[in-house]
């Protein structure tokens, strides 16, 4: 499949990215360059489209946009491990969220 919107960590060690399967499903994957990282984000469930992976700037946590029957979430989970936390509905089409110091900027539903 595709691999589709990457994201460096701020120290250049880790990327993000959605990972395309070919029954149209995306989960994220997180790898580090020298190969000792490689761990996916997803819930399993069909239809589900992670995409637009992004690093929180101190590096600890990783923010997303998933898609699934229509709607779309914003959700964050710990880059180390943990689940992932629902943070409030973005727009359905494919736009990808920013996050500097305290904002996070991403496109809500009207």
């Amino acid at each position: 499949g595709w691999e589709r919107t990457p994201s460096f960590d701020h120290a250049g060690s880790l990327l993000a990215y959605s990972e395309s399967a070919a029954d149209g499903q995306a989960q994220l994957r997180l790898r580090s360059r020298d190969g000792r990282i490689d761990r996916h984000y997803t819930d399993g469930e069909a239809g589900t489209e992670d995409l637009c992976p992004r690093f929180s700037p101190d590096d600890r946590d990783l923010l997303w946009t998933r898609h699934r029957d229509g709607r779309c979430e914003l959700l964050r989970a710990p880059v180390l491990g943990g689940p992932a936390t629902a943070m409030g509905a973005c727009a359905t089409g494919l736009s990808c969220p920013d996050w500097q110091g305290d904002w996070v900027v991403y496109s809500a539903p009207p």
